[in-house]
């Protein structure tokens, strides 16, 4: 093996490292955005539920 097979090797894994990095930063921005969409429907509902049991009391 001499040193152009192995550069081209080294490159190689280079690029597959940055491919998987790439794809967790997706995965991870993925759920963020679900947590976040998450947690305001809980807020859209719950606030609907206090209107609604302010509504009731009248």
């Amino acid at each position: 093996m001499n040193i152009d097979s192995l550069a081209l090797y080294m490159t190689f894994l280079g690029l597959l490292a940055a491919i998987y990095q790439l794809r967790q930063k997706f995965l991870q921005q993925r759920m963020v955005f679900k947590d976040s969409i998450s947690k305001e429907y809980f807020d859209i509902t719950f606030n609907l539920d206090s209107v609604r049991l302010q509504v009731d009391r009248l």
